[in-house]
């Protein structure tokens, strides 16, 4: 999809996840709406973020951790 720009490895942690069943690690490509939506839902308690990565024409590009100098 042409408004795809995240992709997210999400752990669900509540029956009441609008995606997937309690106990599962799911991956998702989302447009920036899908991805405020996913957000909100982590700070609900319903999901947790373990990994996320911007998708360009797709590509996968993971973040990258901010170095200390």
């Amino acid at each position: 999809m042409d408004d795809t720009r995240h992709m997210i490895i999400f752990d669900v942690l509540s029956w009441k996840s609008p995606v997937g069943e309690k106990g599962e690690r799911l991956r998702l490509f989302l447009s920036d709406v899908g991805y405020a939506k996913a957000q909100a839902s982590e700070k609900r308690g319903e999901i947790k973020i373990r990994k996320h990565a911007a998708a360009i024409e797709g590509h996968i590009l993971p973040d990258r951790k901010k170095r200390r100098h």
